[in-house]
């Protein structure tokens, strides 16, 4: 994934200092794989190293948020609605992007 936090040089000296640490290592591998949702308990997970997206502990306060981002979606009228919706489906997010290019460079 690429964002203005893996384009400067903090981040390649990140990568080069990877090569030889593998808990930086871990770091960058997140920053350039993300998945598609997020869910941390900063409390106790500050630097948001475990993902807790999955844990079922969760499953309620997770659902809370789903739906508060998609009212958010829904009254901004934001162009990712349909790929949240379809976040599940392996190509939503690629046909998202490709819209998403094609709308930037005018076509």
């Amino acid at each position: 994934m690429r964002m203005d936090s893996t384009s400067g040089l903090s981040f390649r000296a990140m990568q080069e200092a990877g090569k030889t640490d593998p808990t930086i290592a871990s770091r960058v591998a997140l920053f350039e794989h993300r998945v598609p949702e997020e869910f941390y308990d900063f409390e106790n997970d500050p630097d948001a190293l475990n993902n807790l997206i999955a844990d079922p502990r969760y499953k309620d306060q997770i659902e809370v948020m789903r739906n508060l981002l998609l009212d958010q979606m829904e009254r901004t009228e934001d162009p990712a609605e349909q790929a949240f919706c379809e976040r599940t489906a392996p190509t939503a997010f690629d046909e998202f992007m490709k819209q998403q290019q094609a709308r930037t460079l005018g076509e």
